[in-house]
């Protein structure tokens, strides 16, 4: 029909094949040119950054939860990831056939449920789909004459970078080997050791008054001691025998009284201090029994979570087994089978021996009594998946039970593993204190000798009771003793008693000054202690606590604004570090002392500045340079997008003449070569075709009827291309190159 209408109609037909070749001329100059089709590939990238993370805290706080969502996800093949310090890489992918629009979704989902039980410090994470046109379509170098690696940096960022992404149909440039120039903060030990000298320095000083008065006062109770005994030796001489008989005796007991006031009250702090030991033990005991009933009844309940996977294990390895006697319908009626039916028809069939039935009998018996784990069973996909599904009741279960929120083993192990530490902490603790009661004959090596510990120091407080009943009766004996002394002394000349009294009393009034001096000495070379302990920057100032103060210190954020008649001021709070000298003086501490001015960064720290050239760097023609990377926006045509930066290159080293840009690497050129490449082989196929052709027919007039339809057919194969948003590129044309082929043997078959 076709060929009469066309022998019938010869100037319609002309009109047509005219309007073709327009159409394919137009169509070819619009068409665009690629290296690849658009292709939707199934892989998908999730990064998410965590700020100061090591890769052990990158896997356990995001790589883990980000994998355990991904795997939920529809038509999921493979789930990967790598944690690196600061960031995690989870790489998705996804069956071939998957739409991959619907999949961008549902992980998004996934992600926005994940992202409130992340730290403060992750990020958000970031979604890229695996994409062709990722690929940067151009590469090239950029080098300045006299320009140094940070003034070509600073070239490239500022004025070069924004140029090129100004260029109909660039995406994006990215600039490699550009010097980054950063302030490191370094602490520097011998700055610290110099400032706790000047601290130390202070804190002794402030203490030296104090020290002074009690130098003083021991000074004075010396020397009122010395008075005592001139005034004991020049009495004694005046008074008779008899009187100095009881004089000295009387002064025996007062310093016996004083000696035993001085024992009585070094018992009555020893007491004290058992009783202190005593309550500090016993709370520490407390502590390390309640640390260890937690330990075991996690233990008992990681125990239990762990035979509830083993179980799991062993129920699904009959999976299939119990999956087919569940489902059984009779073969005669169609209807379904009961377990026990379906078991006897299996061992009747000789599909199994009656102990396997037994064991598959037993097996459903377990999933029948509880419906929710049936109900898991058959929807498991995998082992895994009913392992996973135990493990979470065996967890709510004992969430429920002990009002705790674990979400897997690893949380048990690791609660665990942190009240372990804390019971070691404790056994140190008692270790290192082992050797203030080592003198009560007490061994301490961990808490459970704390129990024979106590008992010990109560005894030894039971003896140190008895020793103050002692005394107080040896005290009660002075007395009378002094009672009868001074009826003794009745008769003697009241001057001369009165002067034995003042004596008397004088010596137990030093005594018992001389032992608050000591007292006073004590506590005053413990607060000395303390405070140089509280002072000493090598505590206080950790890498920790440094990073911590930076954080905080170095911030600026919009507070709101303020209204002023009909005028509106941004508010801002903070203030960011913007030089060297202003984080060199940033204060980190004010002590409060006198004569200490507040630490300032750079009295604990060196700061100075580094730059990455170690790192990377680029030279070209031996002058410094930085690399451009250049990607394509989506739409445009590779060969128009580099022909249009080449301009662009051109123009600017024109402009510059010091400025060389050299291209690396041109897809476009690439692209050119492939294209030019199967045309030509497009071209000769079809030369060769119509010679065998014309060998073949051996008649000139159909072979140039069939050389005129085959290049017709492939401008309007390019008309249809274009109209239907087909690129030329590798794939396209490989086709029509075929499409010549056939289109001879379809001419040759037909003239046959």
């Amino acid at each position: 029909m076709i060929p009469k209408y066309s022998v019938k109609r010869p100037y319609t037909v002309l009109v047509a094949v005219v309007l073709v070749i327009v159409l394919g001329v137009v169509s070819l100059t619009r068409m665009t040119t690629d290296l690849l089709p658009p292709m939707n590939l199934p892989y998908v990238i999730v990064v998410t950054t965590d700020v100061g993370a090591s890769p052990e805290e990158v896997e356990k706080d995001v790589t883990s939860p980000i994998e355990a969502a991904m795997a939920t996800t529809s038509n999921i093949n493979n789930v990967s990831s790598m944690s690196y310090d600061n960031y995690s890489m989870v790489i998705l992918e996804y069956e071939q056939s998957t739409n991959m629009d619907s999949a961008m979704i549902e992980i998004q989902q996934q992600l926005d449920q994940l992202t409130g039980q992340f730290p403060d410090s992750v990020g958000t994470p970031i979604i890229m789909q695996i994409d062709p046109d990722m690929m940067p379509v151009m590469i090239a170098s950029a080098d300045v004459d006299g320009m140094d690696q940070a003034e070509v940096s600073d070239y490239v960022d500022n004025e070069l970078l924004p140029l090129l992404e100004s260029i109909e149909g660039v995406a994006s440039v990215t600039a490699t080997g550009v010097l980054d120039t950063d302030l490191q903060v370094t602490m520097n030990q011998e700055k610290i050791d110099a400032l706790n000298e000047q601290i130390l320095s202070k804190i002794d000083a402030q203490f030296t008054d104090a020290q002074a008065e009690l130098d003083k006062a021991s000074s004075q109770i010396d020397s009122g001691k010395k008075k005592l005994s001139d005034g004991e030796k020049e009495m004694g001489s005046q008074l008779g025998a008899g009187e100095n008989e009881i004089i000295n005796n009387k002064i025996q007991l007062f310093n016996t009284e004083a000696d035993l006031t001085t024992q009585l009250s070094d018992l009555q702090k020893s007491q004290s201090s058992m009783d202190g030991a005593i309550k500090s033990l016993q709370s520490a005991y407390d502590g390390a029994t309640q640390l260890q009933s937690a330990i075991d009844g996690l233990q008992k309940a990681k125990d239990g979570v762990s035979q509830a996977k083993s179980g799991a294990k062993q129920l699904y390895q009959a999976h299939d087994g119990v999956m087919a006697i569940l489902t059984a319908k009779n073969p005669m009626t169609g209807a379904d089978m009961t377990v026990e039916e379906a078991l006897a028809a299996a061992v009747q069939y000789g599909q199994m021996t009656q102990e396997q039935a037994n064991q598959l009998e037993t097996v459903i018996s377990t999933l029948q009594a509880d419906p929710k784990m049936l109900e898991a069973y058959k929807n498991a996909a995998s082992e895994s998946d009913f392992i996973a599904y135990m493990e979470s009741t065996a967890i709510a279960q004992i969430n429920a039970q002990a009002g705790t929120s674990y979400t897997s083993e690893s949380d048990i192990a690791s609660q665990i593993v942190t009240l372990q530490s804390k019971l070691d902490d404790i056994n140190v603790m008692l270790m290192s204190q082992a050797s203030s009661f080592a003198d009560a004959g007490v061994t301490l090596t961990s808490y459970k000798d704390i129990p024979a510990a106590i008992s010990k120091l109560s005894e030894s407080k039971t003896q140190i009771a008895a020793g103050i009943a002692t005394i107080e009766s040896a005290q009660t004996q002075v007395a009378d003793g002094k009672t009868s002394l001074d009826d003794a002394l009745v008769t003697l000349n009241e001057s001369q008693i009165s002067g034995i009294m003042e004596m008397s009393k004088g010596y137990a009034d030093l005594a018992v000054a001389a032992n608050k001096i000591e007292e006073g000495q004590s506590q005053l070379d413990d607060a000395k202690e303390q405070a140089k302990d509280s002072a000493d920057l090598n505590t206080i100032l950790t890498m920790d606590t440094l990073k911590n103060l930076l954080t905080a210190q170095n911030f600026s954020m919009p507070a709101g604004y303020v209204t002023e008649g009909n005028e509106q001021y941004l508010v801002r709070v903070g203030d960011e570090v913007t030089s060297k000298a202003d984080l060199e003086n940033l204060v980190l501490m004010d002590l409060g002392m006198d004569g200490i001015e507040p630490v300032r960064l750079s009295d604990v720290a060196d700061i100075e500045y580094i730059d990455n050239s170690g790192d990377s760097y680029s030279k070209v023609n031996g002058n410094p340079a930085v690399m451009l990377s250049i990607e394509k926006q989506t739409g445009y045509s590779t060969g128009d997008v580099t022909d249009r930066l080449l301009d662009k290159f051109d123009s600017l080293e024109k402009e510059n003449t010091a400025l060389h840009l050299s291209v690396l690497m041109n897809q476009g050129i690439y692209i050119d070569m492939i294209v030019k490449s199967v045309v030509e082989n497009m071209i000769v196929g079809a030369i060769l075709a119509i010679i065998v052709l014309l060998l073949f027919l051996k008649d000139m007039k159909p072979t140039l009827v069939i050389a005129c339809s085959i290049p017709l057919s492939v401008v309007f194969a390019v008309v249809l291309m274009y109209f239907t948003n087909i690129t030329l590129n590798i794939i396209s044309l490989s086709g029509l190159a075929l499409g010549i082929g056939k289109i001879g043997r379809a001419s040759c078959r037909e003239r046959v």
